[in-house]
């Protein structure tokens, strides 16, 4: 019997490309290819859709607590760490660690920095309290850094505040050789983030199933979501005008002056708001050490993102950053 080497190595080299190998990095976050097993053993977060080359038990594992000489920190990969990394105290390959400082997102931060990403598991921002203030309380082993970085938490909902989960009931099907339910909770991100800003503009309730129904009936509605125009659309058809911008200081200058926002963000390395494409309101800013910040009030609720503060600009590692990239990603909320 014959071999072909050339053809034996050909395969292996497939075979070895068809699963990305685990340990790697995710996809558009910072944390690491393993099992769910172990992910959940280690403390972390496992997310659908980051190791698309794995096999199924391997998911995106991110946002793993770690302690090292009494600190708190967060195991990332060494490249992202910019504090001391130490060795057996993350799961993974040699160069994924425990990193006890402050991790680099990449934003050029200077060392005046204040904003260290959100808390692990969500419900709130990691802050320098040395640098800026938390207007709800802290809490401390959420957050890599020193031991005056801590987890600034969530603070309280307001009435207005629409969480788009509690609105699961199924309004209509879309038609096709497999028709698709649709409510709000799954799709209506848009609405809900609609009926919030109607709330603030206006004081006055719409029910986000009402807008999410009423953009269908109108051809509004194309099966994934509602577009910047549609959006607009029902605004006008509830007495608000939406304006739709990517001038960062209009937008903050709107916040400032008592008016809603809404957001439509996409996937980014920071804050996680969407793995796909998402609407969140915000509302009310202030600055704090020369860095712009705003209120988000995040619809899906599972984020735990409501009346957080971070901060704005892309320049400051802020929520800029999670633009959809679809022009105009600020819809600024007034009356008609």
């Amino acid at each position: 019997m014959h071999f072909n080497l050339k053809l034996i190595l050909t395969l292996l080299a497939t075979i070895s490309t068809t699963f990305a190998a685990t340990n790697g990095q995710c996809s558009g976050r910072s944390g690491i290819c393993i099992s769910t097993s172990s992910c959940s053993q280690s403390g972390g977060t496992s997310y659908s859709g980051k190791c698309p080359n794995d096999p199924n038990d391997i998911k995106c594992c991110d946002n793993i607590p770690c302690t090292a000489d009494g600190k708190s920190g967060k195991c990332v990969f060494t490249s992202e760490c910019d504090g001391e990394t130490y060795s057996g105290k993350c799961p993974g390959g040699n160069d994924f660690k425990c990193c006890v400082g402050k991790v680099n997102t990449g934003s050029g931060s200077s060392s005046g920095q204040t904003f260290y990403g959100p808390c692990s598991g969500g419900g709130g921002a990691c802050i320098d309290i040395d640098k800026a203030k938390c207007d709800t309380r802290t809490v401390t082993g959420k957050c890599p850094g020193s031991n005056s970085v801590r987890c600034c938490v969530a603070g309280n909902k307001p009435s207005w505040y629409v969480n788009q989960n509690e609105h699961s009931k199924i309004l209509f099907s879309i038609s096709g050789s497999s028709p698709v339910q649709k409510s709000v909770a799954c799709c209506g991100c848009g609405c809900a983030s609609l009926s919030m800003a109607i709330n603030v503009a206006l004081n006055k309730y719409v029910n986000p199933e009402d807008l999410f129904v009423e953009g269908y009936k109108n051809n509004q509605y194309f099966g994934n979501g509602y577009s910047h125009d549609a959006i607009t659309f029902l605004g006008k058809r509830h007495g608000v005008k939406v304006s739709w911008t990517d001038d960062i200081n209009d937008v903050y200058t709107a916040l400032q002056n008592g008016k809603g926002v809404i957001f439509n963000v996409g996937p980014d390395s920071t804050y996680h708001f969407t793995s796909n494409g998402h609407y969140i309101f915000l509302y009310k800013a202030k600055t704090e050490n020369n860095i712009k910040k705003v209120y988000v009030y995040d619809p899906n609720g599972k984020n735990n993102y409501v009346n957080v503060l971070f901060p704005l600009r892309s320049a400051d590692n802020g929520i800029q950053k999670a633009k959809r990239g679809n022009g105009g990603d600020f819809g600024i909320v007034t009356k008609l």
